[in-house]
């Protein structure tokens, strides 16, 4: 983030990182603090920034000048209600020392089915500025290739193999909503699906950072 080498996209790419490596860090670290009452329901509902902020670097790349527009700001409205949804979660449970009675209130607030809503935006997310991302990418390639004979410009082959792994990702992360859906949390199947999912979400991370940077 503080980086002097492309600010503008490295401040995109550090904020997308942290943001990933937020929303993931509850399945990774297996709901450890899910039984310390003042931790249960601790909101951490970001997941519908991250496609958004992609995006955002991927537009600052090919256009190191880009800053977002007041319309721009609007994809991130998803996030932003999402989080404040899980703060009032967070403190209408608060006070309350049983956990299962903690789990009672925050079912009555339809914290389960706005989870799952959640999950469902996630992927959709994904699939929609994976494709404007995509298109981003497309049409500076094109340009390059009809106007640019500097062979000094960037032409950004690596984000085809990036985006090619943002798309197994939420394939995967679809794959593990439906079985955690429809089968016990306990069962094979969902242990190691999510056992891959969190291998391959930390080699996503560690070479998103590494080639975008």
């Amino acid at each position: 983030i503080f980086s002097k080498r492309n600010p503008r996209s490295n401040n995109y790419l550090g904020l997308s990182l942290i943001v990933f490596s937020l929303s993931i860090f509850k399945e990774i670290s297996g709901y450890w603090y899910w039984d310390i009452p003042i931790l249960r329901y601790f909101p951490n509902a970001l997941e519908l920034a991250i496609a958004p902020l992609f995006y955002y670097y991927a537009a600052s790349l090919v256009n190191p000048e880009y800053s977002i527009k007041k319309s721009e700001w609007l994809h991130l409205v998803p996030a932003i209600l999402s989080q404040i949804y899980s703060t009032v979660i967070y403190f209408s449970v608060l006070g309350v020392k049983s956990l299962s009675e903690k789990d009672e209130l925050a079912k009555s607030l339809g914290f389960w089915e706005v989870t799952n809503l959640e999950d469902y935006l996630t992927i959709l997310s994904i699939v929609v500025y994976l494709f404007l991302c995509y298109r981003k990418i497309k049409d500076y390639r094109k340009w390059l290739n009809e106007n640019a004979s500097n062979t000094t410009y960037p032409d950004f082959n690596w984000m085809k193999s990036l985006l090619i792994l943002s798309s197994i990702l939420g394939g995967l992360f679809f794959t593990t909503i439906i079985l955690v859906n429809t089968l016990p949390t306990s069962s094979a199947p969902v242990i190691r699906v999510e056992a891959f999912y969190n291998e391959l979400v930390a080699f996503f991370i560690y070479y998103f950072g590494l080639t975008g940077y």
